[in-house]
């Protein structure tokens, strides 16, 4: 036990001696091996290793502080804050002795590691991968500790520069299992997590998974292949795989990730929004679901990039759905606009490229050309674009194309088909070319050798126009190649007409070669081209050859006009060589009239040698076709012309004869003359002109200056001053000298006439000086004489500012000469006036004054006392210093200022004046007004709008034949208020009276809002007022009592009030009684009334008089009725005129309609009679009134014409439709009476007036009378529309129409064959005159009526018919009368006038059998009646 001690004790001071040595040699011992460190690791690095210090902890741990790597070029690799390596130092001996040293360390922690990686841009490799020196020995180190890593940071650099910043970086690295090293680290990159771990046997066997969270996007980039046209500028990495090993059976690499937001540019189109699914291993990349915004349109593909060859063969689909392509126009370099949705697959590597594609594309837009419906199928192989077939819808129809491309050589060949394409509708051709194409073609060659492009078509073109020149259609064959184009054949019709051409182009030479011909081509279509309207049709053939080029063309045109100048037929021939062309034989015909024109033009030199020769042509038009067309000349036209020297400065002379023609309206016979144009003028020699018994003979030059002589005589004033204005007549002499220049020309002159006629008015000893220079046109020296007045005058007249000068005197001018020459004929009015005039200024502000004194004058039949009259005008304004006409002890005056645009100071007065005068004064004899008027008017203010005190007062007398007694107002106009201070007209005893105001806009017309107030008094005035209304109201009687008050404006007028009368009566025109005991009122509100009254009319004190009442009410907007009806009842009203006796019973109503007025009721006439009138007077647009009445005729109404008819009817007749479109129903028959025709009378048998014509009031006739002539029956028959009756007269025993109007008219029973007239029918043609004259005079009538009968007419003739000795020729005078005591039973009587027989009986006819009796003092009779007709 004590030997243990003691061995322990000694080794305790053994190792307390040992670690006492080993502090004290601590520093030299750290010092040497801290260099040894140091060695040993520079001889493992390419690079160096530095540290701060090196220690030993007591726990024999090593601590080597702030150890630094760099490279060979002495860049930091790695740092640290400190590392410290655990040994176990019961393996240090160990571990030496073995020669493995690092054996002994279990364990090397480091805090705070820094590594620093980069890429090399050139290989791709990185930094860390030749840090450490590659060692030849295999001798294994030994090492099987852990390495742990806190709080370390991993910068490493891309090869793009981009630099990623791992953070927190945590990890072990064991060497424990050895040859198997195994490891973990995390660590945060933009703050989020990224892991790996693996396990490291050897560089052929190995396993590492890398997984993170997320990183950006942009740090893939420095692996995008080179040469690809890709940068990535956003987005991110999530959910990040990545496997990486080496193993026996090879490298293995896998993974997958996600993408989310990516952002960047790809061959030169930028695109974001990219997402998809990503899965990757040593062979391939693969993708689905991939989707992308490139510019901003959403792509979606998937896909595949094989990476086993040196070149990345790619396998991808694409689809976008809905794209808009002007996104990508500017990448395109295409200006296109519009939608579409592709479909696409793509294979190969970038150098080789394939694919398909289709497309669909329902509306593009290519520089505003668009384009629908388009379809593309498309492939790409090997660098060949094949389009298998383009569809598309453009210009309105459609075009069908496919055809290849190789990208490589630039060989394309293609084939196209179009459809009604619109050139029109394509914005790239010009506006001025509109047409309808369709058509097939191919083209093929080098589209980098223009020379090498060979094509064909065939076009069909309708509805073509170029600038107006228009083609209905046209068929085009074509082709090109080697640069020249050839038109196989141009066929086009042409309204028609119809054009053929064919020939080449050649595009390098620019030379032509074509040949055309032309058949009825419409020369119209050409205007607008060639900026002249041209008619007509031409036919031509020619050629065009060469460069330059040079043409040869024969024509032929015909019915046409050029300009206006018509032609029949023109032909001719045009050639050009080189610069000269040549016009030969060309002839313009038209009716007998020809042009002809010859010569030669040379385009380089101007030289002109042309002949134009003219015979019989139109002058007007030619003038139309040098642009004349206003200049007033007609005339035939005969011209040579021969033309000189240059284009610009030609020369030219001939002659020219104008005959039957007229030059400003007025005719000449010849007009000729031979002139010369030669540096710019004119030369006329030996010209004259003839017109009528007129001779102007003239010469000179026109130029620069003019020199033209004019001499004219027996030159009549109607055939030379214009047209318009006063009649005139007359003959002149004049000589004049035209001188100055066409801008400023002078003339002077001489004019003389002995006798002129103006307006009526004889001019005689006319004479004077004219002349124009310095612009103005100067009339000196001027005398005349009219109607024995004589005047003399002098003035001026200047055109540029039209300035005025004259000076006149008159000595005994007729006033009845003024009013004529002014055009005044209605004013009667005659006199003398001596006396001056004086005018300045301008036409428009002219000034004038007239002085002097009327004499020996008269208004109508009444003389006027000589007066003086002072009259100025200046400024728009007259002043009138005196003018006073004093008539028949009446006198009315006028003295002031009227500045029509200025101040009004002006005073106006009659007294005593006449009317009558007054309207033989201002011609208006119509007015029919005979009073004496008293006015005073003082008018003041402007002239626009003047101011008036008016006074005026009229003494008693008639107004259109209606009198009255007194008339005066007191009025004044102010602001342009008319007001009414006091205004009445009195028929004593009654008056009417009115105060208050008018605007005077309500009175010219004028749109104002202005209210009217005027209230009108009736107290003191009387139903007579109605004899001013109307004609037919012959007498008026009664008061009238009320006032109404009228407000509103003029558009819009309002009444207010009432007006009533009591007891009045109205004496109505052509009727018996008046219309009595009236009572009525009429009630105004505003824009409403309402009306009521009532009256009888009836004999005077009859018991049971007949009365009417009548009511309405009617509303109003402006002057617009908006709603009116109104009623009439009428109970047994007795009316007795010339054309209705009787009473009348009815009720009729008017009311509004949809469209019209309507007037309706029911009206009953019985007892009465009727005379229809023979014409009814009507306008030319009848009242348009709607019609819904019924006309219904009672007992005993009786139709009673003396000379015509005498019937008793029944019957109704309904009245629809309009007055202007009047609908009748319905019919009146009459059952018994005598129609006179020829004075003998017709007894009626039947008689009937139906209606149902439309469009008429007037009915259906059909009448059937007869009569007995001696032994004669004789039937008159009327048959047909009222206003075209067919009329028959039959007889029995038969007789002609002739025999039978004699018969009835001479009542000559004899019947002669001859035409001679003995005594008897002598004594016939007297009975029957006196039968005609008594009822022409009303005298039958008369009496008939006093003697209240139903039949009174005169005859001849034996009233015994059974005395055979007598004959109806015999001059027997009887008067014949009958009353109706029942219906169908007359009382008859008839007595000889100048014999002694009389006769009573009575006749009885129910029907067509009747009983007729009578006796007379000799005889009687009794018999039977029979009535018949005649068929």
């Amino acid at each position: 036990m004590k030997r243990k001690w003691l061995a322990l004790s000694a080794v305790i001071v053994f190792v307390f001696a040992a670690c006492f040595s080993f502090w004290m040699e601590k520093p030299a011992l750290m010092q040497k091996l801290s260099g040894t460190v140091i060695e040993e690791a520079n001889n493992k690095l390419n690079g160096t290793l530095t540290m701060g210090q090196l220690n030993i902890s007591w726990t024999g741990n090593i601590v080597i502080q702030d150890p630094v790597i760099r490279d060979a070029q002495g860049r930091l690799v790695v740092s640290s804050s400190s590392m410290v390596i655990a040994i176990n130092p019961f393996k240090v001996i160990s571990s030496a002795l073995d020669g493995h040293v690092a054996g002994a360390i279990e364990e090397v922690n480091m805090e705070s590691p820094e590594l620093h990686m980069w890429q090399n841009g050139q290989d791709n490799t990185w930094n860390i991968e030749t840090l450490i020196k590659t060692s030849s020995s295999s001798q294994e180190a030994g090492f099987r500790a852990n390495i742990n890593l806190y709080d370390g940071t991993v910068r490493a650099r891309l090869a793009n520069g981009t630099v990623l910043v791992g953070n927190d970086v945590n990890g072990l690295v064991s060497f424990t299992e050895y040859p198997s090293i195994k490891g973990t680290l995390s660590a945060t990159i933009d703050d989020h997590d990224v892991t790996a771990k693996g396990t490291y046997r050897s560089s052929r066997d190995y396993a590492v998974t890398v997984q993170g969270d997320r990183i950006e996007a942009s740090y893939v980039a420095p692996f995008i292949p080179d040469g690809t046209n890709l940068t990535i500028d956003d987005g991110h990495i999530d959910h990040i795989r990545v496997d990486i090993g080496q193993s026996h059976r090879g490298q293995t690499l896998r993974g997958k990730a996600d993408i989310e937001g990516g952002a960047g540019t790809a061959y030169g189109m930028k695109f974001d929004n990219l997402a998809g699914h990503v899965f990757f291993d040593q062979h391939s990349v693969t993708y689905d679901t991939l989707s992308v915004d490139i510019n901003g349109q959403t792509i979606h593909s998937s896909g595949e990039v094989t990476l086993d060859s040196d070149t990345p063969v790619f396998t991808l689909t694409v689809e976008g759905p809905y794209i808009d392509v002007g996104a990508f126009s500017d990448s395109l370099g295409v200006p296109v606009t519009g939608t579409a949705a592709i479909k696409g697959k793509l294979w190969g590597t970038a150098d080789d490229m394939n694919g398909t594609v289709t497309m669909e594309a329902p509306w593009l837009s290519y520089e505003g050309l668009a384009i629908h419906d388009g379809a593309l199928e498309a492939a790409l192989s090997h660098g060949v674009v094949e389009v298998e077939r383009l569809d598309v819808g453009v210009a309105g129809g459609s075009l069908r194309a496919t055809g290849s491309y190789d990208i490589h050589t630039g060989k394309m060949k293609g084939s196209f088909t179009a459809d009604a394409i619109h050139a029109e509708e394509i914005p790239q051709v010009p506006v001025s070319i509109v047409g309808t194409v369709s058509g097939t073609g191919d083209v093929r060659g080098d589209v980098h050798d223009i020379n090498s492009l060979q094509g064909r078509g065939t076009f069909h073109v309708d509805g073509l126009s170029y600038n107006g020149l228009t083609c209905d259609s046209a068929d085009v064959q074509a082709s090109y190649s080697d640069g020249i184009a050839y038109i196989h054949s141009l066929t086009a019709s042409i309204g028609d007409g119809s054009f053929y051409a064919a020939g080449s182009y050649d595009t390098q030479k620019s030379a032509m070669d074509i040949a055309f011909s032309a058949t009825n081509l419409p020369l119209s279509l050409a205007s607008s081209y060639i900026g002249v309207p041209v008619e007509g049709v031409v036919s031509a053939a020619g050629y065009v050859t060469g460069t330059g080029p040079d043409m040869d063309v024969q024509f032929h045109g015909s019915n046409g006009s050029i300009k206006g100048m018509a032609f029949d037929t023109i032909d001719g021939a045009l050639r050009k060589e080189g610069p000269v062309v040549t016009i030969s034989n060309t002839v313009w015909r038209y009716v007998d009239g020809t042009h002809e024109g010859s010569g030669t033009i040379n385009m380089d030199t101007g030289a002109l040698n042309l002949t134009v020769a003219t015979k019989h042509m139109r002058l007007e038009r030619l003038l139309d076709g040098v642009g004349k067309t206003d200049f007033p000349l007609t005339g035939w036209a005969d011209n040579t012309l021969y033309i000189t020297g240059t284009m610009e400065n030609p020369k030219a002379k001939g002659s020219f004869y104008l005959h039957d023609g007229s030059g400003y309206g007025y005719l000449y016979k010849t007009i000729q003359s031979d002139y010369e144009f030669h540096g710019g003028t004119v030369y006329f020699y030996n010209g004259s002109m003839s017109s009528y018994d007129a001779d102007i003979m003239f010469s000179g030059s026109v130029g620069d200056t003019l020199n033209v002589d004019i001499d004219g005589s027996h030159m009549d004033i109607a055939r030379i001053s214009p047209k318009k204005g006063p009649q005139r007549s007359g003959i002149m002499n004049v000589h004049a000298h035209v001188g100055g220049t066409l801008q400023n020309p002078t003339a002077s002159g001489t004019l003389r006439a002995p006798s002129l006629l103006l307006n009526g008015m004889t001019f005689t000893d006319v004479s004077g000086d004219v002349g124009y220079y310095g612009g103005i046109l100067r009339l000196s020296d001027f005398h005349f004489s009219v109607n024995g007045g004589t005047f003399s005058m002098n003035g001026g007249y200047n055109p540029s500012n039209r300035w005025i000068m004259a000076r006149a005197s008159m000595k005994s001018g007729d006033v009845g000469s003024f009013l004529k020459l002014a055009g005044l004929t209605t004013a009667k009015m005659e006199g003398r006036i001596d006396g001056d005039l004086s005018i300045d200024g301008t036409v428009e502000n002219p000034r004038g004054r007239l002085t002097g004194q009327l004499t020996q004058a008269t208004i109508g039949d009444k003389p006027v006392e000589p007066t003086d009259i002072d009259i100025q005008y200046e400024d728009n304004t007259i002043d009138i210093h005196k003018l006073a006409l004093h008539v028949d002890d009446g006198v009315i005056a006028a003295q002031g200022t009227y500045g029509f645009q200025g101040d009004v100071k002006m005073q106006v007065a009659a007294r005593n004046f006449s009317a009558k005068v007054l309207q033989d004064l201002i011609g208006r004899q119509d007015l029919d007004i005979d009073t004496r008027i008293d006015a005073v008017a003082n008018l003041s203010g402007q002239g626009k709008r003047p101011n008036a005190d008016v006074s005026l007062q009229l003494h008693g007398g008639t107004i259109k034949g209606i009198s009255f007694t007194d008339m005066y107002a007191l009025l004044n106009v102010y602001d342009g208020m008319i007001t009414i201070d006091q205004a009445y007209v009195e028929r004593s005893p009654y008056k009417l009276s009115a105060v208050g105001s008018i605007p005077v806009a309500a009175v010219t017309g004028e749109r104002t809002s202005e209210s009217m107030n005027v209230a009108i008094t009736f107290d003191h005035a009387g139903l007579d007022i109605l004899t001013f209304l109307t004609p037919w109201i012959t007498s008026a009687t009664g008061p009238l009592e009320g006032s109404l008050q009228l407000k509103g404006t003029a558009a819009q007028p309002l009444l207010y009030g009432s007006l009533g009368v009591t007891d009045g009566t109205v004496s109505i025109k052509s009727v018996r009684y008046p219309l009595s005991r009236i009572r009525g009122s009429v009630e105004f509100n505003g824009q409403s009334a309402t009306f009521s009254a009532s009256g009888q009319m009836d004999k005077e004190k009859a018991s049971h008089a007949g009365t009417v009442v009548l009511s309405a009410n009617a509303q109003w907007e402006g002057w617009t009725p908006t709603y009116y009806e109104g009623t009439i009842q009428a109970d047994r009203l007795n009316i007795e005129s010339p054309f209705f006796t009787g009473p009348l019973t009815g009720v009729l109503s008017i009311q509004q309609g949809e469209e019209r007025p309507v007037l309706s009721g029911d009206v009953t006439i019985s007892n009465t009679t009727l005379d229809v009138p023979l014409a009814f007077r009507s306008s030319d647009e009848p009242m348009d009134l709607g019609l819904d009445f019924t006309l219904t005729l009672g007992d005993k109404v009786r139709f009673y014409n003396a000379a015509l008819y005498d019937l008793t009817a029944t019957g109704s007749a309904h009245f629809g439709g309009t007055v202007a479109h009047p609908h009748v129903t319905g019919s009146y028959k009459a059952e018994r009476g005598i129609i006179h025709y020829l004075d003998t009378n017709f007894r009626i048998q039947q008689a009937e007036a139906s209606f149902g014509f439309p469009d008429t009031f007037l009915p259906k006739v059909n009448v059937e009378a007869v009569t007995r002539v001696g032994q004669y029956n004789v039937l008159l028959n009327l048959r047909g529309p009222a206003d075209n009756m067919d009329m028959m007269l039959r007889s029995n025993p038969p007789l002609t129409k002739n025999q039978i109007v004699s018969l009835i008219t001479l009542h000559n029973g004899g019947m002669k064959n001859d035409s001679s007239i003995d005594s008897k029918e002598v004594n016939g043609l007297v009975g029957t005159g006196i039968r005609m004259t008594l009822n022409s005079l009303g005298i039958t009538q008369g009496l008939e009526k006093v003697l209240k009968l139903d039949k009174l007419t005169v005859t001849t003739g034996s009233l015994d018919y059974q005395d055979e000795k007598a004959d109806v020729g015999d001059d027997y005078y009887n008067i014949e009368m009958g009353k109706y005591i029942m219906n169908n039973f007359m009382v008859t009587a008839a007595f000889g006038l100048n014999h002694d027989d009389n006769r009573f009986g009575f006749e009885y006819t129910p029907n067509r059998f009747g009983i007729a009796a009578w006796k007379s003092n000799d005889d009687s009779f009794i018999g039977g009646v029979y009535r018949f007709n005649f068929h």
